[in-house]
Protein backbone atom coordinates (compact mmCIF):
# COMPACT_ATOMS: atom_id res chain seq x y z
CA UNK A 1 0.00 0.00 0.00
CA UNK A 2 2.97 2.34 0.49
CA UNK A 3 4.38 1.66 -2.95
CA UNK A 4 2.34 4.29 -4.79
CA UNK A 5 2.53 7.00 -2.16
CA UNK A 6 5.10 9.77 -2.03
CA UNK A 7 6.39 10.24 1.46
CA UNK A 8 7.61 13.77 2.21
CA UNK A 9 9.95 14.13 5.12
CA UNK A 10 10.80 17.40 6.75
CA UNK A 11 14.43 16.78 7.57
CA UNK A 12 16.62 19.76 8.34
CA UNK A 13 19.33 20.35 5.74
CA UNK A 14 22.87 19.83 6.85
CA UNK A 15 24.86 23.04 7.22
CA UNK A 16 28.18 21.23 6.92
CA UNK A 17 29.54 21.26 3.40
CA UNK A 18 31.02 18.06 2.05
CA UNK A 19 34.79 17.84 2.38
CA UNK A 20 35.46 17.80 -1.36
CA UNK A 21 33.49 21.02 -1.89
CA UNK A 22 35.42 23.19 0.56
CA UNK A 23 38.93 21.84 0.24
CA UNK A 24 41.36 24.54 -0.86
CA UNK A 25 44.72 23.41 -2.10
CA UNK A 26 47.66 25.76 -2.08
CA UNK A 27 50.59 25.31 -4.43
CA UNK A 28 54.00 24.73 -3.00
CA UNK A 29 56.63 27.47 -3.09
CA UNK A 30 58.55 25.69 -5.84
CA UNK A 31 55.41 25.36 -7.96
CA UNK A 32 54.61 29.05 -7.47
CA UNK A 33 58.12 30.09 -8.51
CA UNK A 34 58.03 27.83 -11.57
CA UNK A 35 54.62 29.14 -12.62
CA UNK A 36 55.73 32.74 -12.12
CA UNK A 37 58.89 32.17 -14.16
CA UNK A 38 56.89 30.59 -16.98
CA UNK A 39 54.45 33.50 -17.04
CA UNK A 40 57.30 36.03 -17.01
CA UNK A 41 59.14 34.18 -19.77
CA UNK A 42 56.04 33.92 -21.94
CA UNK A 43 55.23 37.60 -21.43
CA UNK A 44 58.80 38.63 -22.27
CA UNK A 45 58.82 36.46 -25.39
CA UNK A 46 55.53 37.82 -26.69
CA UNK A 47 56.52 41.42 -25.89
CA UNK A 48 59.88 40.94 -27.60
CA UNK A 49 58.27 39.51 -30.72
CA UNK A 50 55.84 42.43 -30.79
CA UNK A 51 58.63 44.99 -30.35
CA UNK A 52 60.72 43.43 -33.13
CA UNK A 53 57.70 43.34 -35.44
CA UNK A 54 56.91 47.00 -34.77
CA UNK A 55 60.55 48.03 -35.22
CA UNK A 56 60.80 46.07 -38.46
CA UNK A 57 57.62 47.63 -39.80
CA UNK A 58 58.90 51.10 -38.87
CA UNK A 59 62.20 50.47 -40.68
CA UNK A 60 60.42 49.22 -43.80
CA UNK A 61 58.05 52.20 -43.82
CA UNK A 62 60.95 54.63 -43.29
CA UNK A 63 62.92 53.01 -46.11
CA UNK A 64 59.94 53.16 -48.48
CA UNK A 65 59.24 56.80 -47.63
CA UNK A 66 62.91 57.75 -48.02
CA UNK A 67 63.02 55.97 -51.37
CA UNK A 68 59.85 57.68 -52.54
CA UNK A 69 61.22 61.09 -51.54
CA UNK A 70 64.60 60.38 -53.13
CA UNK A 71 66.65 61.04 -49.99
CA UNK A 72 68.29 57.66 -49.57
CA UNK A 73 71.73 58.97 -50.60
CA UNK A 74 72.71 55.84 -52.48
CA UNK A 75 74.66 57.82 -55.09
CA UNK A 76 76.05 60.40 -52.70
CA UNK A 77 79.65 59.23 -53.22
CA UNK A 78 79.51 59.99 -56.94
CA UNK A 79 78.65 63.62 -56.43
CA UNK A 80 81.98 64.63 -54.86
Amino acid sequence: MLFGMNIIRNEPKSTVAPEFACRVTHPTLVRSVVDSARILGRTTLISGIGAVALLGAAIVIAYLLAGALGILGVDASGSY
